[in-house]
């Protein structure tokens, strides 16, 4: 069973109060000696930018720097350093670090409680730790301090326990209510292990009943992707995943319930598949002046995880972070995009695993097919019917003794004219310049020859949008 470095990682930002002491001398006693080493410690180890995270003073026990608290007395690290000790083979050093935070211990009624002496989160020094009490039974059991195991046990119920509708919960700091995951796993597993070294009936019936809350609450801390640091919570960093996963194979080793190696798989999938990307193929051609659905690209890809996505058309790109699920962007070529682009998409999830993915090339030309006309006039009444396939905004003139400029054409319509002067010709031209001229009856008029309509002004950039 691996225990090292596994107790270290949930060592995270402790602060944690502790009880009323039974006994004055020693609790003064206990108060001295950490705070002597508190000041000692970070003497030696003056605490600036490039200040390592732990410390360990002369007894061997571990300090922890904490911002402007500076160097501070850690005793779920200690413990674990203890625990660290054992597995190594180095078992006299671990009885004598045991001893030594046995010293700075502090009595708790019949129990015996490491209190964390620096104000964090809003809460006042003094605090306590359900996970350190767990993890420090299990600790002085293996060093066969039996009689302290038990009495690091007896201070973990009831002020260390949270009682859910599920069952109890380690109480990762005694000031808060918190339903922590990896505090609740890993306390199982020390108070299971210290139970069976000390034969102590109540320690089993308690891991057996945090297992059972741990197996009810367990699907509720899946996201669905990643794992909850606490319940109702956000993600967990990827450490915290990581340790819980170590926590949850551990259990499916020593435990008959499947619960625990399926939740394991999922969240051991979670922090090593990359994220899979799928885009659907885009058109493989859009000209640039025409109208809305064939000037602009709808780029839909989906992606199967919460990830920064990269998406890069041509010659802009947009990132952002992105919910699993379908997604549409909006590409729209500028007057200086190149005649043949490609879509390029790239996702990298939260624990830094990337996919990345591409469309085929894209082709991007003007429009050279003129608008197909018909027109008809009738006494003063022009009738017209106009269609292009690629644009819809068609521009029109007639040529005649009295020009007029139809700026905006609809498929189809009717215009009063001068009788006295009628028209000739009706000449219509689609947004890239292509134009169509039709003689009307009872024109004598030859076709026009300077009447140019120019093509639309293309918009001068690329532009890409999120659309979902």
């Amino acid at each position: 069973m691996q225990r090292s470095g596994l107790v270290l990682a949930a060592a995270g930002a402790l602060a944690l109060a502790g009880g009323s002491p039974g006994n004055a001398r020693a609790a003064t006693s206990a108060t001295t000696l950490v705070q002597t080493e508190t000041h000692l410690v970070n003497v030696e180890h003056r605490a600036g930018g490039a200040a390592p995270r732990d410390v360990r003073a002369r007894s061997g026990v571990v300090y922890r720097r904490y911002g402007s608290h500076g160097y501070q007395f850690q005793p779920l690290a200690s413990f674990g350093r203890v625990n660290a000790l054992i597995d190594a083979g180095e078992r006299r050093r671990a009885r004598a670090l045991a001893r030594a935070l046995v010293a700075r211990a502090k009595t708790c009624g019949s129990g015996l409680c490491w209190e964390y002496s620096f104000g964090i989160y809003g809460a006042r020094p003094r605090w306590t730790s359900g996970l350190t009490q767990a993890v420090a039974a299990q600790a002085l059991a293996r060093v066969h301090l039996t009689r302290d195991a038990h009495r690091a046990f007896t201070a973990i119920a009831p002020r260390l326990l949270i009682a859910l509708p599920q069952g109890p919960w380690i109480r990762l700091y005694s000031f808060s209510d918190s339903v922590v995951l990896n505090a609740q796993l890993q306390a199982l597993l020390s108070l299971r292990q210290y139970a069976a070294l000390a034969h102590d009936r109540r320690a089993q019936r308690l891991s057996s009943k945090l297992a059972h809350s741990s197996r009810l609450l367990l699907p509720r801390f899946d996201t669905g992707w990643w794992s909850r640091y606490e319940l109702a919570g956000g993600n967990a960093p990827i450490g915290y995943h990581r340790y819980v996963t170590s926590l949850l194979w551990r259990l499916a080793r020593t435990s008959g319930s499947r619960v625990w190696a399926r939740q394991a798989l999922r969240f051991s999938v979670d922090w090593r598949q990359p994220p899979r990307l799928a885009i659907r193929p885009p058109r493989r051609r859009i000209y640039l002046l025409s109208s809305d659905e064939h000037a602009q690209l709808s780029l839909v890809f989906s992606v199967s995880k919460p990830a920064v996505v990269t998406v890069r058309v041509g010659a802009v790109s947009l990132t952002a972070w992105q919910s699993a699920g379908r997604h549409v962007l909006l590409w729209r070529p500028g007057a200086h995009t190149r005649s043949t682009v490609s879509a390029w998409v790239s996702a990298l999830d939260y624990a830094g695993n990337a996919s990345a993915a591409s469309t085929r090339a894209i082709q991007v030309r003007r429009d050279t097919t003129p608008p197909a006309v018909e027109a008809h006039l009738v006494g003063d009444m022009l009738f017209w019917r106009a269609h292009d396939r690629l644009s819809r905004r068609l521009r029109g003139v007639l040529i005649g003794p009295a020009g007029t400029e139809l700026r905006d054409m609809q498929p189809s319509g009717v215009l009063s004219v001068l009788p006295e002067a009628p028209p000739a010709w009706l000449v219509v031209a689609d947004s890239s310049g292509n134009a169509t001229g039709v003689r009307l009856p009872g024109s004598a008029v030859g076709p026009p020859r300077a009447v140019v309509l120019p093509a639309l002004r293309p918009p001068p950039r690329e532009t890409l949008t999120w659309i979902r």
